[in-house]
């Protein structure tokens, strides 16, 4: 299997133990819902980072290994790299903003940044950024509401930032 995606020009990490990988696609998917909120409004990725680390906090008191930047850098490095399709638009937007953007009512943030705040609260360290903003886009995709729609200077207040 790992052979054909090679032969297909894709490097496929096997690590021993899966789950610091994981951890760190969590991590690396926080942004999805200030990308959804946000749209294309400059400053989400300022919001973004202090969600990202206040998970790094979380996980850190949990015990809960993540693997590191500098790690899945190297491991990326010969990665496929995502280019223009003609005939479709250049921005479409992560799953969370396509959510969002459909109108679907769902959105999958409570799996993302309410997995952080759900694991504070099993070890006592308390993440308010991302239970916010977990309430946030779970409001906005009850209400309708599309990417976009909040400002970052609207979003920074609600989360007490």
């Amino acid at each position: 299997m790992q052979t054909d995606w090679t032969a297909a020009g894709c490097n496929v990490v096997l690590p021993d133990d899966v789950m610091p990988w994981k951890y760190r696609k969590l991590i690396s998917n926080l942004g999805n819902a200030f990308q959804a909120l946000l749209g294309d409004n400059p400053g989400a990725e300022e919001l973004s980072e202090a969600a990202r680390t206040e998970a790094r906090e979380v996980l850190a008191a949990a015990r809960i290994q993540v693997t590191s930047d500098d790690e899945e850098r190297a491991a990326r490095q010969d990665a496929a790299q995502v280019k223009p399709v003609p005939g479709t638009p250049q921005h479409l937007g992560g799953s969370s903003w396509q959510s969002l953007f459909r109108g679907s009512g769902n959105i999958e943030t409570d799996y993302l940044n309410g997995e952080i705040a759900l694991v504070g609260r099993r070890v006592g360290h308390p993440a308010p950024i991302n239970s916010r903003i977990t309430a946030l886009a779970r409001h906005a995709a009850h209400t309708g509401q599309r990417p976009g729609d909040v400002t970052v200077d609207q979003l920074r207040t609600a989360l007490g930032l």
